[in-house]
């Protein structure tokens, strides 16, 4: 399959007339993307049904050009994520989740019938950058490219497998492994209250594997952002700021903590200022008073569950630290 159409003749009837039998349909394209980017991208069709170029580039915390976003979708459309509808574009699954989760699990199984995965998996234990460029030169015969062209796109093929957490992952030779999951302190925005987020801290051991359980998953994704965790291919890391903070476990001094880090994130600190000053206000009220929390967001049910879990961390950073430590924290 190359794009959108098959060609029996390329690999599938070769094949036939070498082993009398018929091999199953793999898919053939270029990844021209990091995976990484893609992600950022898809994410952002979490809450809304469709998109156009403009509203992408509005959601996306670092606003991309148009160039660069339209290559992204490209490369999503082509990995059968996203579809274009009019100057419209939206998820052409809505049972897949716009989520890191959701990226992952449609990649996994997609990749079992992509020809470069099935190709790479037939070579032996250690797979170098030199024989990844090779198998790519092979199946898109076609194709004329650069070297450093060609290397290139063998490092975004391996980013895309690393993400996917394949068994082939860890075969790979030469290639600097990569993380995928930034903090997005400008932008964050948490998904659970401190007091899930504490709890799920405290049970975390450094270097485990967790399964892909959607409730604590978001727990990880605030922790990954207060800078206290990493995970990568279903395994967590506890940071060296972590690690000190978790040794704090079971006494007061954990909330104290947690506090402190949370307000190094704009949101959180622009909410918790304003709590500060009004303590008996509502979570509607600081909604209100505070628009920029949730700009870009269109979902009106959305900006309110955004606006509850702002009230709920300002009004928990409020109850354990005082006036004179959050001056301090600003000077």
């Amino acid at each position: 399959k190359l794009g959108t159409k098959y060609n029996v003749y390329w690999d599938i009837f070769r094949d036939y007339l070498v082993t009398e039998e018929v091999p199953p349909i793999g898919e053939s394209y270029i990844l021209r993307q990091y995976v990484n980017v893609c992600v950022d991208v898809y994410k952002l069709f979490e809450n809304e049904a469709k998109l156009n170029l403009d509203e992408l580039k509005g959601l996306h915390p670092k606003h991309p050009g148009t160039k660069t976003l339209d290559n992204i979708l490209r490369e999503l459309r082509s990995v059968g994520l996203v579809q274009k509808v009019g100057d419209y574009f939206q998820r052409s699954h809505p049972d897949i989740p716009a989520t890191e989760d959701g990226f992952r699990k449609h990649m996994a199984a997609k990749f079992t019938r992509y020809t470069p995965y099935q190709r790479l998996l037939a070579l032996g234990d250690d797979i170098s950058e030199s024989e990844v460029i090779s198998t790519l030169k092979d199946i898109f015969k076609g194709t004329s490219f650069e070297e450093k062209t060609w290397k290139i796109y063998s490092k975004y093929l391996i980013s895309w497998f690393e993400f996917a957490d394949l068994d082939i992952s860890d075969r790979f030779i030469g290639f600097r492994k990569r993380r995928y999951f930034t903090n997005l302190k400008p932008d964050f925005i948490p998904n659970k209250s401190p007091e899930k987020d504490i709890s799920v801290f405290c049970e975390i051991k450094d270097k485990t594997k967790y399964e892909n359980n959607s409730e604590i998953y978001k727990s990880l994704y605030d922790l990954k952002s207060l800078g206290l965790i990493d995970y990568h291919q279903k395994t967590m890391y506890l940071t060296e700021k972590g690690k000190l903070i978790q040794n704090k476990c079971g006494t007061k001094e954990i909330e104290k903590a947690i506090a402190i880090e949370a307000m190094k994130t704009a949101r959180i600190k622009q909410s918790t200022e304003y709590f500060f000053r009004n303590p008996m206000c509502t979570r509607k009220e600081l909604g209100e008073a505070l628009p920029t929390l949730t700009n870009n967001i269109k979902s009106e049910e959305y900006k309110r569950r955004v606006n509850q879990t702002f009230y709920g961390w300002a009004k928990f950073v409020f109850g354990v630290l005082d006036e004179s430590e959050i001056y301090s924290l600003n000077n």
